[in-house]
């Protein structure tokens, strides 16, 4: 009768950690989504400033200048539209997890 009594314990305590192990999984995706946002935030900010630096040449004097600002502006640009991409297809595949 003892045994019976530990054994329904035990599968209602297996029920309960399967419950809360399900409810840690939603807040870490929840947590991933909100970084993703916050990293493709970033990452336009990064591109629209790589782009800015790229039209910055039109007022360069000297061809050195002109260079300089060229590849600065599209490292800055590939590092933004990068993260960008990144943070999309992240966000992307864990809506598509979160909602299987």
């Amino acid at each position: 009768m003892g045994s019976d009594r530990f054994r329904y314990f035990g599968h209602d305590l297996l029920h309960l950690l399967n419950l809360v192990s399900i409810i840690m999984n939603e807040v870490e995706i929840s947590a991933k989504i909100k970084t993703a946002q916050i990293n493709k935030a970033l990452g336009v900010f990064i591109l629209t400033f790589g782009i800015i630096v790229i039209f910055a040449m039109i007022y360069t004097e000297t061809f050195v200048q002109q260079m300089t600002d060229l590849v600065a502006g599209m490292v800055l640009s590939l590092i933004g539209g990068g993260m960008v991409w990144t943070s999309k297809r992240k966000i992307r595949k864990l809506k598509e997890t979160n909602g299987k």
